[in-house]
């Protein structure tokens, strides 16, 4: 198995091993020696998001919605910019990829209680019909 962590700052960093053969983690390729496993660290500074079919990705103009405070503590406001109030979509998910939360909005402005959530690090994305959007969230209580 392996062991997740993250630090404030929103690195993550991966430890464990593997016997897979050849074991691809991105730029690199592990070759563990037959029958054996091979140990690997690493650490993951951005996480690049790939938008589902027919959803153009918008994450390059930084301006579809935005999140405050974040750091959040009970509270996280997400304001959606320009936005057509039709399938709207917020999606929550911690850095196991486990949704967290999933729902459909439509306003400008929605508030998520965030005092049940565990302190880390979360990714939130923002979808409409045309265009979809992720961002890092931090909870610290």
């Amino acid at each position: 198995g392996e062991l997740y962590a993250a630090s404030l700052d929103g690195k993550i960093y991966i430890v464990g091993a593997t016997t897979s053969y050849p074991c691809y983690m991105g730029n690199d390729t592990l070759y563990p020696p037959s029958g054996q496993s091979t140990i690997f660290y690493a650490s993951i500074d951005s996480i690049n998001y790939h938008a589902p079919d027919g959803v153009h990705d918008y994450s390059l103009h930084d301006n579809l919605f935005q999140i405050y405070p974040n750091p959040a503590n009970t509270s996280v406001e997400i304001k959606v910019n320009d936005a057509q109030y039709d399938n709207q979509m917020i999606c929550i998910k911690n850095i196991m990829g486990q949704t967290i939360l999933s729902k459909n909005i439509n306003t400008q402005n929605y508030t998520i209680n965030t005092s049940n959530f565990d302190e880390g690090i979360y990714f939130v994305t923002y979808q409409d019909e045309k265009f979809s959007d992720t961002k890092k969230l931090i909870i610290k209580h």
